[in-house]
């Protein structure tokens, strides 16, 4: 059992308005991107993992969409559900391991120069 004392309670509330005080004068954290992305470097990672982030998303809302569980498509695909679920958390697949995701769920994966990574269900042309 933790016992605060009225001392305790108004330290420890002096002590949050500090905090508060801090992170209210702190810059936001879409100024401190805003500032990092003028650095080259920095921006091609960031929209590299962005990229990234955005395609296992992608694959998360197609097997979401299609009822099934990281078990499920990764039995399909022959893939580990641990592979799929680091996928899903933004982990760069290989592209063989992309393409049986891909085939499991029965979409494909469009990448477009200086656009988002899309994942698509198979159009009836594709299907065919």
């Amino acid at each position: 059992m933790i016992h605060m004392t009225s001392g305790g309670k108004e330290a420890e509330e002096a002590k949050a308005a500090r905090v508060r005080e801090k992170v209210k004068n702190s810059p936001r954290a879409a100024d401190l991107l805003a500032e990092k992305m003028q650095d080259p470097a920095f921006a091609a990672m960031y929209e590299e993992d962005l990229a990234t982030l955005r395609l296992g998303l992608a694959l998360c809302e197609a097997r979401e969409g299609l009822g099934l569980t990281q078990h499920e498509v990764g039995a399909r695909a022959g893939v580990p559900q641990e592979t799929l679920s680091r996928i899903e958390r933004g982990r760069m697949p290989s592209l063989g391991t992309l393409q049986k995701i891909a085939d499991a769920l029965a979409v494909q994966v469009v990448l477009r120069p200086g656009q988002a990574v899309t994942v698509e269900p198979f159009s009836e042309q594709k299907a065919a």
